[in-house]
Formats: C-alpha cells, sequence, structure tokens
C-alpha cells in the first residue's frame, strides 16, 4: 500500500493502492472504450462539462486547497493560486478547442500550386498524464484539460508523494461528469504507486504520455515508452506547452490533398507524374522527328533579337 503523509507531521493522510502492469493495463482498456462516446459527443459537449469542471473546482477549491497544502507542506495561498490557474487552463482549452483543430486550407508550394491541401484533427485515443510532486495540480491539469478538450480520455498518476492531490483533482472531475451523466464512462482515471507504476503506464499501450518530473525520470519513461515507439512529452523545468500548440499536442493532424484538374496538370494524376512525363517528353520527340522528316520549313529564331523568321532551304 501506498502512504500519503504530511510532510509537516509525519501524519498519514490516507493511504492508496500501488497498482502495476495489471491495473495500468485494465485502465488503459476501459479509456479506450470510453473514448467512443468521449469523441462522440463533439465540440460543444465537451466544453459545457469541461466548464463544469472548471466551476466545480472553484466552488471547492478550499477543499483541494487543504489536500494539496497537508500533502505536499505548500503554503494554503499557494495552493490557492496553483488550483486557479488551473481552472484558467481548463477554460482556455474548453472554449478554443473548437478553433485551434478546425479543418483549414493550407497554402501549396510554388511548384506544386495545382494541388489543394486541407488539415483536420481528430482524438488520439487514451492519453497518459504523469504528474510531479511539485505543483502536484497545475503540472498535470494543463496536459489533461488540453487531452480532454481534444477529444481524448486520461489515465493519470500522479506522485507517488501527492497521490491525494492526484486522486481529488480526478475525483472532482468525475463529480463535474455526474450532473450530465447518471454513470458517465471512465473519462479521467488515477493509477497510483512509484516509478514503476509510471513504467506500467508506459508500456500499457497509451497513444502519447504527457509527462513531468525530473530529467531522470523522464529518461526512465521515455525508455519504457520506446519500446512501443510511443511519443513523450516531457516536462522537466519550464517546457509546458501551452495555447493551440498545446492542443495540437494532443491531436492526430490528418492531411488531404486532392489536385486541380487543369488541362497541363492531368497527365500528373494518380500518382503517375514521372511516368507521365517521360510520355509527355516522348510524344513531343516523335512529334518533331516527324515534322523535321517531312521537309515542312521550320521557325528559327534570330540570334539576338528575340523575335522568329523562316529558315531559308541552305539552312535546314
Amino acid at each position: 500500500m501506498l502512504e500519503s503523509v504530511n510532510p509537516a507531521t509525519g501524519e498519514v493522510i490516507a493511504v492508496f493502492p500501488v497498482d502495476g502492469g495489471r491495473e495500468a493495463a485494465l485502465a488503459v482498456s476501459r479509456a479506450a472504450e470510453a473514448a467512443r462516446w468521449w469523441a462522440e459527443l463533439g465540440w460543444g459537449g465537451r466544453r459545457v462539462r469541461l466548464l463544469a469542471w472548471k466551476s466545480h473546482l472553484v466552488r471547492y477549491l478550499g477543499r483541494l486547497a487543504r489536500t494539496v497544502h497537508e500533502e505536499t507542506g505548500t503554503p494554503l495561498d499557494d495552493a490557492r493560486l496553483e488550483i486557479l490557474l488551473t481552472v484558467t487552463q481548463i477554460d482556455w482549452a474548453a472554449k478554443h478547442a473548437r478553433g485551434a483543430l478546425r479543418t483549414r486550407r493550407v497554402r501549396s508550394a510554388p511548384l506544386t500550386f495545382n494541388l489543394s491541401s486541407v488539415v483536420g484533427y481528430r482524438p488520439l485515443g487514451v492519453v497518459g498524464v504523469i504528474g510531479s510532486r511539485h505543483h502536484p495540480v497545475l503540472n498535470p491539469g494543463g496536459p489533461i484539460a488540453y487531452a480532454l478538450a481534444a477529444g481524448n480520455t486520461v489515465v493519470f498518476k500522479p506522485s507517488e508523494l501527492a497521490a491525494g492531490s492526484g486522486a481529488a483533482l480526478a475525483a472532482s472531475f468525475a463529480e463535474a461528469l455526474a450532473i450530465f451523466d447518471e454513470q458517465p464512462p471512465p473519462v479521467l482515471q488515477v493509477l497510483t504507486g512509484p516509478g514503476s507504476t509510471a513504467s506500467a503506464l508506459a508500456r500499457a499501450g497509451v497513444a502519447k504520455i504527457a509527462f513531468t518530473g525530473s530529467a531522470e525520470a523522464a529518461r526512465r519513461v521515455m525508455a519504457e515508452a520506446a519500446e512501443a515507439l510511443t511519443p513523450v512529452i516531457a516536462d522537466t523545468g519550464g517546457g509546458r506547452v501551452h495555447g493551440p500548440d498545446g492542443l495540437r499536442s494532443f491531436a492526430l493532424p490528418e492531411v488531404t490533398t486532392r489536385q486541380r484538374y487543369r488541362p497541363l496538370y492531368r497527365l500528373s494524376a494518380a500518382s503517375q507524374q514521372d511516368g507521365a512525363m517521360d510520355r509527355l517528353v516522348m510524344a513531343f520527340s516523335v512529334l518533331h522527328g516527324r515534322l523535321y522528316r517531312s521537309g515542312r520549313p521550320r521557325l528559327a529564331t534570330a540570334r539576338g533579337l528575340g523575335r522568329t523568321r523562316r529558315a531559308g532551304p541552305g539552312q535546314r
């Protein structure tokens, strides 16, 4: 069992289970099923639920701040400020996800101006978030908010030294979700335990991992994730991603390219550009050879004049 201890008094605040590979795999499997429901809610459905979570955190701010204060030794006013900063991130992600992830046209390069491209975004699926003891609500709260707003579900592993704060953050989201859905799917789940639990989450088949912590711990997580080629966003000190880029970090871009079928470019369709150009050059070569052998007068360019004249009989 994992004990959450008050660093000032040594008092045991709460006790949590130590989750391993089996629990991590089960959580990711449940999250994958919930991801379909969460994605089908659409932008509007996710927005109202995230804003309800924001309101819930503000309403019960003192309760969560007390947990952070007792578990990490953070001054109570600093804990309140941390929660308010988390609330601003949830609010921004909920209100701007649709605009940041909208389908939009991409400008073509000069050599490919006959192509028309659009880029859209779809959810990754299940995102793993690994939090730190330092700012146990703010540091994971941003990635969780961005991942949820982009349409993903989240499996959250808080620091073993701040498991109570992480569990309280996830519980607040479940309470806010219950306002709309009597038995909502597990959109945000928590795994508790030491570093081995983070390693188990990295190997559990998530689509992406957002990590906050030390560089040494980040190397271990990245090594575990590399076995399955799972991408990792690592914040080892001030490297957070916010704004539209933060939302796009938790979405999969899809580029669709279509050709504008103009007469001059029809031969380059169907991925046969090289063969089509070869056939075009060959056709012009054959045509030129036939004209030459036919004895018809050819046009020759006068040197330095930039205009044409007919070639005489002796110049053929």
